[in-house]
This record gives C-alpha cells, sequence and structure tokens, in this order.
C-alpha cells in the first residue's frame, strides 16, 4: 500500500510540506515539520515550531508508517524564479546594505534594498520643513513595507546588535507574514527577541533609524 496521492492544488499557498500525524490525521505545514518526544497514545507528534500549520483533507491509511510521511511540495516545471529578498536595517549601516546588496545578488537571489537614504543624501531634502521630512520617511517606511510583502525572506542588517524602531516595525511586520527572516548578526536577533520580552532598554535614538 502506498501513500495516498497529495493534490498540491489543494494545498495553501503558503504550504511547502505535508505529514500525517501518529492518529492519522494530514497537515499542511509551512516548514519541514520535526519529530518531537512528546508520546501521544498513537506515537510521537511531528512539530512544525514557528510556522503555520493546518489539518488537511487527507487521513493515513492502516498499515502505513506516519514517521516516513513527510512530503514536500513539488518543484514547478519551468524556469523557478530566484529567491526574492528584502535587505532592512538602519539606514547608518549603508555599507552593510551594499556589501549584502553585492553579497545576495551572487547568491542569485533578487535584492530589495532602501532606495534613498535620508542621511546621506540630506542635500536633496535641505529645503523641506521638519513636517515635510517627517511625512516623506512615513511615506518611504510604508514602501518599504511593500517591499517585504514582495519578498520571500528578509534580511536584517546592524552592527554592534543595534536594531532601530522602523526596523523593529519591519521585522514584526514580516513575522506577521510568515517571512523567513535571516540576521546577519546573532546579536541583533537575540536584542529583537529581548526587546520584544521587555527584558533589556533599547540602545539608541529612535530617530536614527531612518
Amino acid at each position: 500500500m502506498e501513500m495516498p496521492t497529495l493534490v498540491w492544488s489543494e494545498a495553501p499557498d503558503w504550504a511547502n510540506y505535508h505529514v500525517y500525524q501518529a492518529w492519522g490525521q494530514g497537515y499542511w505545514t509551512e516548514y519541514e515539520p520535526i519529530m518531537g518526544n512528546h508520546i501521544h497514545n498513537h506515537g510521537r507528534f511531528w512539530f512544525a515550531l514557528n510556522t503555520k500549520a493546518t489539518a488537511s483533507n487527507y487521513t493515513l491509511p492502516l498499515g502505513l508508517d506516519y514517521r516516513v510521511s513527510v512530503e514536500r511540495r513539488p518543484a514547478p516545471t519551468g524556469r523557478l524564479r530566484p529567491t526574492v529578498v528584502c535587505l532592512c536595517g538602519s539606514t547608518r549601516f549603508s555599507e552593510a546594505f551594499q556589501q549584502a546588496q553585492l553579497d545576495e545578488t551572487l547568491a542569485g537571489k533578487i535584492v530589495l534594498t532602501i532606495g534613498c537614504n535620508m542621511k546621506s543624501d540630506a542635500d536633496l531634502f535641505a529645503h523641506m520643513t521638519q513636517k515635510e521630512r517627517d511625512d516623506l520617511k512615513a511615506r518611504l517606511d510604508e514602501l518599504h513595507l511593500r517591499k517585504i510583502d514582495m519578498s520571500d525572506e528578509v534580511l536584517v542588517l546592524s552592527a554592534d546588535g543595534y536594531i532601530g524602531s522602523s526596523t523593529r516595525n519591519e521585522i514584526d511586520y514580516a513575522l506577521s507574514l510568515g517571512k523567513t527572516i535571516r540576521w546577519l548578526e546573532d546579536a541583533a536577533q537575540k536584542e529583537y527577541y529581548a526587546l520584544a520580552q521587555g527584558k533589556t532598554p533599547y540602545r539608541g535614538d529612535d530617530q536614527e533609524d531612518a
């Protein structure tokens, strides 16, 4: 007896895997599930940590082993679209943006990055009032969120673990969409989750995160 043939057109757009739990129920998951240590009446649980998962309409026939039931979404036929990565971070790290854009491009990815730096391009905005600059920054922040919408993953750029308020908002937004988050520095990742839990004070001036 073979595993049921999955019809992937029935799966949610975000689903990349399908797995059966020990009791026979099938589930779509965003990321590859892992076998946990918790024992159910019928066996161990599959877990899909920090990701989306939902029950499918499939059940495992009797006699088949749920422990070898993980199936990955087949690759689409034809030319594959490269991964789209959006760079996020304070514009004070302009060199980091330039280096990441080069590195990610050479890795074969489509890179979405900042199109305007209100610090290095300050001469362009010298004629504006403070309100006009604030309004422009708000529009640029919104534009960057739309770039996150278009991306498959986000790469967070930082130095010495610094994450400003705008960057934190972008990470929050990306996580709410289920985007993959990558970090240039482990320290920045620790800083973000510590701040999210209120464990450490914010370091730096929020206004510097333009």
